[in-house]
């Protein structure tokens, strides 16, 4: 593209943004029907240029979400600062914006055709449900979880990058939907890639996740697989227990100790297997 031509892009792209951020639909018609091209990437690289699908989501404006999409605009990242630095830019989903805010605009996207999973690490919508705390899990996140797991798109044993799998990021959480997700593993005790050789339950224990632990347990994880020469899951543990106070609030900690010395997961557990 020659630099005029950018130039005259990125002043239409910008017109429109700034019709996006004041909510000005009237100036999104006439930006639209005037010939501006929606399906272009988007040029600006200042701190202030944002993607307005991304605007028009994160402020939960569905009226604006129907109106570019329907005009062809991508219902994932397609701006030139994303594929710059993420290279493919198809992955980057306008799901992952998923908060409670702005769960009405993400589930319009997603009837519109936005993709539910995403190949690139920060861009999973499931992993933005599994870093909630149990007490911030609503109706909405139960919709946006359940329609993750009708989709059947997500693999929890694929890569997450070089060395982890899906499952060991998921094993970090401690809410109802870790379990649930932990089921779908066809290997709970293959370790990670790295020198560590980190397994889903070791990443579960120094997480002080009670729930990835009670839930690996019941899926056949084996408690027994040592941390070093002279250290195990349970010596792990206890240490959290002893210097890691912060991790064993609600008592995380001392059910996971409880269940690591028994090699089996508490009752409460068992049904996730």
């Amino acid at each position: 593209m020659k630099r005029n031509e950018r130039l005259a892009l990125l002043t239409s792209q910008r017109a429109l943004q700034a019709a996006v951020q004041a909510r000005d639909y009237a100036a999104v018609r006439r930006w639209l029907a005037s010939g501006g091209d929606a399906k272009a990437l988007w040029q600006g690289e200042r701190w202030e240029d944002t993607y307005p699908m991304v605007l028009a989501v994160e402020g939960n404006d569905l009226e604006t979400v129907h109106l570019l999409a329907e005009a062809g605009m991508p219902l994932y990242h397609n701006a030139l600062m994303a594929q710059k630095r993420y290279g493919a830019v198809e992955p980057l989903t306008m799901a992952a914006l998923w908060r409670p805010g702005c769960h009405e605009a993400v589930m319009a996207a997603l009837d519109l055709g936005a993709a539910i999973h995403s190949t690139t690490q920060d861009h999973m919508p499931v992993l933005r449900l599994t870093e909630l705390h149990e007490r911030e899990l609503d109706a909405s996140s139960d919709a946006l979880f359940q329609r993750i797991l009708d989709a059947g798109v997500v693999d929890v044993d694929a890569p997450w990058d070089d060395s982890l799998r899906i499952l060991h990021i998921i094993c970090m959480g401690n809410n109802r939907y870790v379990p649930e997700l932990i089921r779908l593993s066809r290997d709970v005790n293959t370790p990670d890639a790295s020198a560590l050789r980190l397994t889903p339950l070791r990443t579960a224990v120094t997480s002080g996740s009670d729930l990835a632990v009670g839930a690996l347990l019941a899926r056949g994880a084996d408690p027994s697989t040592a941390v070093s020469t002279d250290k195990t899951l349970l010596d792990l543990a206890l240490h959290m227990k002893k210097f890691r106070r912060e991790k064993n609030l609600s008592g995380q900690v001392d059910r996971i100790v409880t269940m690591l010395e028994t090699g089996r997961a508490l009752p409460e557990f068992t049904s996730l297997a």
